[in-house]
């Protein structure tokens, strides 16, 4: 059976380029929530002599993650996935950032467990937006604070 890797956010960004390297071993499939940045992304992998398949999902909507897992297991035994789906504070509000960050995250990588076998690998990635805001705005006070040293004493 042929090995498939699936990358969300594959249509822009690090997904694109994802797909440019990792269609080298097997088929991927890309998938996005735009219609339309698909049609750009497949227009230019094309354009590069590579075959990739597209799908529109909402990583946000676990029924439409489902139908992605559908898509791509259809054309063989995913073997990777490679989650690059994400938004910036410069992309929209705190809530958008938190169900397209936080929730579709969780969406994806539950979705696609059942279908890890040996070999299988999953990759998350993510932004560094978050050590890019300024301290002052960091509620350190809820955050528990913990020593990674411990101290051990010996007794005779």
């Amino acid at each position: 059976m042929t090995d498939v890797s699936v990358i969300t956010g594959g249509a822009g960004g690090i997904g694109l380029a994802t797909a440019k390297i990792v269609v080298r071993e097997h088929p991927v499939v890309i998938c996005d929530v735009s219609a339309e940045r698909l049609s750009t992304a497949i227009d230019a992998l094309r354009g590069d002599a590579i075959d990739a398949v597209v799908v529109r999902c909402d990583i946000t909507d676990r029924d439409s993650v489902a139908g992605l897992i559908q898509s791509a297991t259809s054309l063989g035994t995913v073997v990777s996935l490679i989650h690059t789906a994400g938004v910036s504070p410069s992309m929209g509000s705190a809530e958008l950032i938190m169900k397209i960050n936080a929730v579709g995250t969780v969406n994806v990588n539950e979705a696609f467990l059942p279908h890890a076998q040996e070999g299988f690998v999953s990759v998350n990635v993510a932004s560094m937006a978050a050590y890019l805001v300024p301290r002052i705005v960091i509620p350190k006070s809820v955050f528990i604070v913990r020593s990674t040293t411990t101290r051990f004493s010996s007794r005779r």
